[in-house]
């Protein structure tokens, strides 16, 4: 996070660094990014005069848009493999046929995991749609989440 922090050209901070966390948790760990992003720009990284962080907090609020070219840094953290909605074809003619789960398991027959990654891709490139038009240029966006058993950060 703070290598994508100092990469974000210094003029476009100048007055103020708008910063959107994208599924921030509740409690300590809601505050973590917002504290590590404070320490980077008073080390010098930034000279933000001003910061705002605009915590998104509820999957509800996934549909919220923010103003075009408004966003400094973007921070989502484990809240991108929520989808938006059943992947279409679990339920065929009003019989779930994963089974009961809420999950690709290992019981999961083939069209299962083509369904939920055919939803991802969708939610995804939505996300990234939406997040394009509202970051600013030369803005950076950190994204972690979870895929199979291993962290990635991208």
């Amino acid at each position: 996070m703070e290598k994508a922090l100092k990469n974000i050209n210094g003029e476009l901070v100048s007055k103020g660094l708008v910063v959107a966390d994208l599924g921030c948790s509740s409690g300590p760990n809601a505050f973590l990014v917002i504290s590590q992003i404070i320490a980077v720009a008073m080390k010098g990284c930034q000279k933000a005069k001003e910061l705002m962080f605009l915590l998104n907090d509820l999957p509800g609020n996934d549909s919220i848009l923010f103003l075009r070219n408004s966003l400094h840094f973007v921070h989502s953290s484990y809240n991108l493999m929520w989808l938006s909605q059943v992947p279409l074809g679990i339920e065929n003619g009003g019989v779930n046929i994963n089974k009961g789960n809420i999950y690709i398991s290992r019981t999961s027959p083939p069209i299962v995991s083509r369904s939920y990654l055919e939803q991802f891709k969708r939610d995804f490139l939505s996300f990234l749609q939406f997040r394009s038009q509202e970051i600013v240029n030369g803005g950076q966006m950190v994204l972690s989440f979870v895929g199979g058993e291993k962290v990635r950060s991208i």
